[in-house]
């Protein structure tokens, strides 16, 4: 004898589409934390503008010296004078009704930048530029959308007319483009190599040196965990971050994943007890019957156990084949107007994996087990009377 129990009863169906619910928020909602925490532990590794640090100076008579004991530092890879960065200039070619041509150049030395296309300013008097390029003053007018990326291609191997600082016209050459995705750059941010700065610097009489009247350097780190190492100079006045990203968004993140997770799974739980005691209610008299007749409390059990494990694999299955398809497009939907957050991507993962199915499949199994216990204290002259 079978039990009286379909897939298709409404009742199976809400508990189904549940399940499908918290498989699909669990398993995004995962993939989502772990990719944002990947993102803030590659920025400080790979971030240009994430390694960079303001240090003050106590006595601009000692500058020359604290900057080469700067430099000297293993964990430092460049030392800024204050005139050498924050250099912004209007690029005629890339001025349109959709950007306004901002960019940001900024001299580099010792980076090796992986390129696209073109080669390196490393090595050559040049300048390259994201693959992933939108010249536009963004912060102030709020225009970023990385959907609307520039084209940079055509430009390539041309020199292009740059109004430097709003004060005077120079032509530099566009020898590369680089995957900003990599490096964590801002979208507006081209690097030129440090000969092709001084010659622009020199040709227009702009000083390039301030030592005696500098207050600060900014100093490019290996990795910004090491900002410490600031503390054994002793001419410092004080340290910080020059970009400094939001990474209360991470923890942030996990409390609202966290949060919405343990709202459906105690929803689903509860859907989960009251649908199987629905079950054995609405089977009062046919587990009677079977219990009079000899069969043993663990297999009468056996036949909701095995629809709750297809309802929860099935759901489970389904609720991953969601959340794969949405995933990319969710990312471009969330992120894809902040010029930072953008980059962030959903990283899925085994643990995302093994997690899901611990709450779709083994909870509900869980509480299939404890529902299920009150066919153990079934009276059996009582189902004889039914």
């Amino acid at each position: 004898m079978k039990l009286k129990n379909s897939i298709l009863k409404i009742k199976n169906l809400i508990f189904f589409f549940v399940l499908i619910t918290l498989g699909t928020f669990s398993f995004v909602g995962l993939s989502y934390v772990f990719g944002v925490s990947k993102y803030f532990s590659e920025y400080a590794l790979n971030s240009i503008d994430g390694r960079l640090v303001y240090v003050g100076i106590d006595d601009v008579k000692n500058a020359i010296s604290l900057k080469k004991s700067l430099e000297d530092n293993l964990h430092i890879i460049n030392v800024y004078e204050s005139t050498e960065i924050n250099n912004y200039g209007i690029v005629k070619e890339f001025t349109n009704n959709l950007y306004d041509g901002d960019i940001e150049i900024f001299p580099i030395k010792n980076v090796n930048f992986n390129i696209i296309s073109g080669k390196s300013s490393v090595d050559t008097d040049g300048m390259i530029c994201p693959s992933n390029f939108f010249p536009s003053n963004y912060t102030l007018n709020d225009s970023f959308d990385m959907k609307k990326n520039f084209n940079l291609d055509k430009y390539i191997g041309r020199y292009l007319n740059i109004k430097y600082f709003n004060e005077f016209d120079v032509k530099v050459k566009l020898v590369g483009t680089f995957d900003r995705t990599q490096y964590f750059t801002r979208p507006n941010t081209c690097y030129i190599n440090y000969k092709t700065y001084y010659d622009i610097m020199k040709n227009k009489s702009i000083s390039v040196s301030s030592n005696d009247a500098d207050s600060h350097f900014v100093i490019l780190l290996d990795n910004i965990d090491n900002i410490s190492i600031l503390e054994n100079f002793s001419n410092i006045s004080f340290y910080q971050p020059v970009t400094t990203l939001k990474t209360s968004i991470l923890e942030e993140t996990i409390y609202v994943v966290a949060l919405i997770m343990s709202v459906i799974l105690v929803v689903s739980c509860v859907l989960c007890y009251l649908f199987t005691n629905r079950t054995i209610m609405n089977n009062y008299k046919n587990i009677g019957i079977l219990k009079i007749v000899g069969y043993p409390n663990k297999t009468i059990k056996k036949q909701i156990y095995l629809l709750n494990l297809i309802l929860s694999i099935l759901a489970y299955l389904i609720s991953i084949a969601i959340s794969i398809a949405i995933e990319s497009n969710l990312a471009q939907l969330l992120l894809s107007k902040n010029a930072d957050l953008c980059l962030i991507t959903f990283k899925n993962s085994w643990i995302g994996y093994f997690i899901s199915f611990m709450l779709v499949v083994i909870f509900t199994m869980a509480f299939t087990g404890i529902s299920l216990k009150k066919i153990d204290n079934f009276d059996i002259k009582e189902l004889v009377n039914v």
